[in-house]
């Protein structure tokens, strides 16, 4: 077996593994530009006589799993599942916001009892403001109201909360602590 490596114009890794009698043979990885960060995600898995076969997995640009699926006889099979990068459970019925890297185009995914439904938003001009996130955190929780103001294009620095009534479980309607 021959052992390769392909690189980008830009001199980043490709794609490495093996080859025999001219075709893909054994464990591969292939790393893709992110959309959503400067890393490049991979893509690992095995093939056998140059087709891919096998479980597949695609991992975000920090290794942290994006998607995993079947492949047999190079075609995708089956339902893939796809991971959150903070590891939360797509069907636990959140909503799931994706925004690509120039903030022009945001995907919602929400589960719902008997699949998936997606928004899709394409804008023809401007582009979304995000809310700051620390460091290498690649997500963050929004609330309702946080979400449409975004996708309405508000600014979300010139919003002023005003005073408001917050139930709290553990608290009664005159701020006292509710006997357990």
């Amino acid at each position: 077996m021959d052992s390769k490596e392909f690189y980008y114009e830009n001199g980043k890794l490709k794609e490495k593994g093996h080859y025999e009698n001219g075709l893909k043979e054994g464990p591969w990885i292939e790393y893709y530009e992110s959309e959503y960060t400067e890393e490049y995600e991979s893509f690992k898995g095995n093939y056998i006589s140059g087709k891919k076969v096998g479980i597949w997995e695609w991992c975000w640009g920090g290794g942290e799993l994006e998607m995993s699926g079947l492949y047999i006889n190079d075609k995708r099979e089956g339902i893939w599942r796809r991971y959150h990068p903070n590891q939360k459970d797509p069907l636990s019925g959140d909503v799931f916001i994706f925004f690509n890297k120039r903030r022009c185009q945001v995907k919602l995914l929400l589960w719902e009892r008997d699949g998936f439904s997606i928004y899709y938003k394409r804008l023809e001009r401007g582009t979304y403001e995000l809310p700051s996130i620390d460091g290498q955190s690649m997500s963050l929780q929004l609330r309702s109201d946080e979400l449409m103001l975004i996708l309405q294009g508000i600014s979300l620095g010139s919003v002023r909360r005003r005073k408001r009534f917050h139930f709290s479980e553990n608290k009664s309607l005159n701020n006292q602590p509710v006997p357990v």
